[in-house]
């Protein structure tokens, strides 16, 4: 099977979950990388995924193997699975649903018998290795059984580095790496919805979306 690079083109963010606006990711990927993330541009994405569907010889998705994603059950990924299969049914692409229990995903994943699958990592600190590291050859986490020489040696660059701005730059060269490469499609950043009572001061909410209230003094 010819691999189109339509698939991609046929998602969109908005709706299933968007990065924050302002944040540094969204200013870095549109100012310098001019952003793959067309989160207003769908119908002119859907357009091009079926131009390159077509050049792929499969106008229509006519002879385009039926696809199978592997998800684990529960919310929101039940969600997204549905999104997905309607997404790719825009381009004639037919997916099936596999869904099993969080163990059998993740044996399913280490094995790399799968097609298609859902993957989410939270960062344990703020440091984009704690994600980028998922894609090194070797990575115990990697997933997507993605190997890229180029990428395996830009990421060791960044580990050694000492110097903020090279280790920066061949962090954002590895992430380019990734997304021209796509062994994974960003699809969802997780967000957390929560009460506070305005007399508590002092929560902290971190990145990673853990809440600690230790701190926190009730105001009469």
């Amino acid at each position: 099977m010819k691999d189109t690079g339509a698939l991609p083109q046929a998602l969109v963010c908005e709706g299933v979950s968007d990065p924050a606006n302002g944040s540094s990711f969204m200013e870095k990927s549109l100012k310098e990388y001019k952003s793959p993330f067309h989160i207003d541009e769908y119908e002119k994405d859907l357009e091009e995924a079926k131009r390159l569907m077509k050049e792929a010889g499969y106008p229509g998705g006519v002879g385009f193997p039926q696809v199978k994603y592997l998800n684990n059950a529960g919310e929101p990924n039940d969600s997204i699975a549905e999104y997905l299969q309607s997404a790719f049914k825009e381009l004639g692409v037919m997916m099936e649903i596999d869904t099993r229990d969080w163990k059998a995903v993740s044996e399913a994943q280490k094995t790399g018998d799968f097609e298609l699958s859902r993957f989410a990592w939270v960062y344990d600190y703020d440091e984009p290795l704690q994600l980028l590291n998922l894609f090194r050859s070797e990575d115990s986490n990697n997933c997507a059984h993605y190997h890229n020489d180029k990428y395996d040696s830009l990421i060791e660059t960044a580990t050694k580095e000492t110097d903020g701005k090279k280790r920066s730059k061949a962090l954002h060269k590895a992430e380019q790496l990734l997304l021209k490469d796509l062994p994974m499609v960003p699809m969802v950043f997780s967000k957390d919805n929560y009460l506070i009572r305005p007399n508590l001061r002092g929560i902290q909410h971190l990145p990673g979306g853990h809440c600690y209230f230790m701190y926190c003094t009730k105001v009469e």
